[in-house]
């Protein structure tokens, strides 16, 4: 839907075909709430914030201030994990971590689109945890996801310590580089920095994840992470630096830009890269 309708479906709460087929006219209270909402996207605010909501996956989910906007592009990344599930784990109950989780949407798609899963989901902001935890009572899936609260470096550590591990680890990680924050348009800007800011080159989060969180993937598990614009090639040269990555897979987003990254880890050493 566009911005209008947006704004328009929320204020009247009805569906966007209504607009068209019934026209409903609006009341004075609903129109001083229209155009709350406009000055208030006017002056930068993302409409998502402003209208509390934000669709993912076909699921209407709560977002505000204390986490990153859902973008349709995550959707790419979440239907790769449920690819991997049903091609190579069927018959199992699938163990899923998910790093830097912000409003749980991640998480609560593949407890919706995963029949039989553990996830686990991790945050260094308690209050991103907090809107998570909501969003999965909300659709009722929180008994398939447990919510940590930690640095995502520091939990892999403390997993590798106990031995456990995972069949899938998924991340959209922070991967905006330091000099290019400024210059991200005015609305991103509103977001947290902290679901930005991924480094001097963006890659900070995925050398952490790689480098820490290899020994708590099984093997023949998979790493799936969305990636920014112009950083395969230097994520490629990241992977090449460990044996145990036998995989890397890259799928492009709707503008044909590299967007997705899945890292097979296996018993078969030779790496190899497919487009």
């Amino acid at each position: 839907m566009t911005e209008q309708e947006l704004m328009l479906t929320a204020v009247l709460e009805c569906e966007r075909v209504n607009l068209y087929v019934d026209r409903p006219a609006l009341s004075l209270e609903q129109k001083a709430r229209l155009e709350d909402i406009k000055a208030r996207r006017e002056n930068g605010e993302p409409l998502q914030y402003i209208l509390g909501t934000c669709e993912f996956m076909g699921l209407t989910l709560k977002v505000d201030g204390r986490v990153l906007i859902p973008r349709p592009e995550t959707e790419l990344l979440v239907e790769a994990a449920c690819e991997k599930v049903k091609l190579f784990f069927p018959q199992k109950t699938v163990k899923i971590l998910d790093l830097g989780t912000g409003s749980g949407n991640i998480a609560v798609s593949l407890a919706k689109c995963v029949e039989s899963c553990q996830i686990t989901a991790v945050d260094v902001s308690p209050e991103a945890i907090a809107l998570a935890r909501e969003n999965a009572e909300n659709l009722q899936v929180a008994h398939k996801i447990h919510f940590v609260t930690a640095d995502m470096s520091a939990y892999l550590k403390e997993q590798k310590a106990r031995q456990n591990t995972f069949d899938l680890i998924i991340s959209n990680p922070p991967y905006v580089p330091t000099n290019q924050l400024a210059r991200l348009p005015r609305d991103v800007q509103r977001e947290p920095r902290l679901a930005l800011a991924g480094g001097e080159d963006g890659l900070d989060f995925y050398r952490a994840i790689l480098v820490q969180g290899v020994a708590c993937l099984n093997s023949g598990g998979f790493f799936l992470f969305e990636i920014g614009d112009g950083q395969r090639a230097n994520l490629e040269k990241v992977c090449s630096s460990d044996t145990q990555f036998a995989k890397i897979e890259f799928q492009k987003d709707y503008v044909q830009t590299d967007r997705i990254m899945v890292v097979n880890k296996s018993q078969n050493l030779e790496l190899r890269t497919q487009n």
